[in-house]
């Protein structure tokens, strides 16, 4: 999907999925990868803002789909990342 195409978590969503097939570092029910990226960094990779990329993973931490550890971004929920990047709401354990 073309960067420009697409919502914000939409794009986020796709990039973050792309880089765990890349830099796959652990698998299982999560997904690590190493080295985290900065907002900036995953802004460019997914044609947004740093701002709106550090708000939705801010977002995406509160909900429990990803989470930061050290240098490393650990994608908790990959199958709500998945739906995201689809644009469908995944249910999410409150």
């Amino acid at each position: 999907m073309p960067a420009h195409l697409g919502t914000a978590v939409e794009r986020l969503a796709l990039t973050l999925l792309n880089l765990a097939e890349a830099f796959e570092v652990e698998a299982g029910l999560t997904v690590h990868i190493t080295p985290a990226l900065a907002p900036e960094e995953l802004a460019a990779l997914a044609g947004g803002t740093a701002r709106t990329v550090a708000l939705l993973l801010e977002q995406l931490c509160k909900d429990g789909v990803v989470f930061q550890r050290r240098r490393r971004l650990v994608l908790s929920n990959p199958a709500a990342l998945h739906m995201l990047a689809l644009g469908q709401v995944p249910e999410l354990a409150s």
